[in-house]
């Protein structure tokens, strides 16, 4: 019974454990994109987690090719945050100068400007490792780790079969991907079918190789994880199914919290992950599976009023990101349907009202991320 059933067990401890030790190791390309927006204490970690399985590592085709299309916006966007920081903190000391009618020249409060400016050159220089595209120690470390470790590409034919397969699939909610069947489609594919593109790469790769695979993502999306009542129980009893009978190969997946943690466990070693687990917590509350009383709860498990607040600036920050994301997605959308000449003017007024709205929200996130910055000092 057990071999016909296999696909809804989850593996023993005794296979997970053999897959920890001699499975190839996939990272989703939102894995890498976060190495520039995580912390230098978070990213360190995961870098050492990479060492860690440097043997054992192989990327897909389109993950490399996903990561480096959007890596030069992420580095911009991580770095326009430290810039927005420092011309608020002028704002902030204009205010000051103005209502508590100081003069220009005040020594406390240019001293407090300085302390400010200089306290936000030094959270860039301990965080940001990455200033421009063209100096990028974090593309330089995995060209390194990666170097002829990353999967053949498919040809346009492959591409438009799949395309095809991918229109049935998304229809019937077979994953991966059909979560991503309301994104804008493009030429390449890439927004609509590269969870699907992703995945046939790693079969194949599984199968020609003969390779066990660990796959580890950040996506939290029903299309990856079979999710019963809100909890999480492990990879899609599809996914699983559709592997085994492809590779004749085992299959796992780890969210970046778990693989992390596991990590932990296995190295003997103390990690601080607090930020990681302060990540994982809000986007669960985002994505519905926690409810507004644990959130409540965790605020109140703070030790002072000001922590307690500067959480929920973070979680405030990552749920307007998650909104406005929706919301650039319609306007993509409708600019898709629509070419400028014959939009009509309801679907125009509304394309700019999204525009306007999104613009809004990011100056707000911007004012709460310095507030937050500013607590810390």
């Amino acid at each position: 019974m057990r071999k016909a059933i296999k696909e809804y067990l989850d593996l023993t401890e005794a296979e997970k454990q053999d897959l920890w030790e001699h499975a190839t190791i996939v990272f989703d390309t939102n894995v890498f994109l976060n190495l520039y927006r995580y912390t230098a204490k978070t990213r360190d970690l995961l870098f050492l987690s990479f060492d860690n399985f440097k043997d054992r590592l192989w990327m897909p085709n389109h993950v490399a090719h996903e990561f480096m299309k959007n890596r030069s916006n992420i580095i911009w966007e991580a770095n326009h945050h430290y810039e927005s920081l420092n011309s608020e903190a002028g704002k902030f000391i204009k205010l000051c100068c103005s209502e508590l009618k100081l003069d220009a020249d005040d020594k406390d409060l240019n001293e407090l400007k300085n302390h400010i400016e200089e306290w936000i050159n030094l959270a860039k220089k301990k965080n940001m490792l990455v200033s421009r595209p063209n100096d990028d120690k974090i593309l330089d470390k995995l060209l390194s780790l990666f170097d002829g470790k990353v999967g053949v590409g498919f040809s346009e034919e492959e591409l438009k079969e799949i395309e095809k397969e991918g229109l049935k699939r998304y229809a019937g909610k077979i994953p991966p991907g059909y979560k991503d069947n309301a994104k804008q489609r493009s030429d390449d594919l890439n927004n609509v079918y590269g969870d699907l593109i992703v995945w046939k790469q790693i079969m194949n790769f599984a199968s020609s190789q003969n390779k066990d695979i660990i796959f580890v993502t950040n996506d939290k999306k029903e299309d990856w994880w079979e999710i019963i009542h809100n909890q999480t129980l492990g990879p899609r009893i599809e996914l699983k199914k559709e592997f085994s009978q492809n590779t004749t190969q085992r299959f796992y997946m780890y969210s970046m919290k778990s693989f992390v943690t596991r990590f932990e466990n296995e190295r003997d070693i103390k990690i601080d992950s607090d930020t990681i687990d302060e990540i994982e917590f809000f986007s669960n509350v985002i994505h519905h599976k926690t409810n507004k009383k644990d959130l409540k709860n965790y605020y109140k498990s703070f030790a002072s009023v000001n922590d307690a607040k500067a959480a929920k600036y973070r979680f405030e920050i990552m749920r307007l990101e998650n909104k406005n994301k929706k919301r650039m997605n319609v306007v993509n959308q409708n600019r898709e349907k629509y070419s400028s000449s014959e939009m009509p003017k309801e679907i125009e007024t509304m394309v700019e009202n999204n525009i306007a709205n999104i613009e809004k929200d990011i100056l707000r996130i911007q004012k709460m991320k310095n507030e937050l910055e500013n607590y810390t000092i």
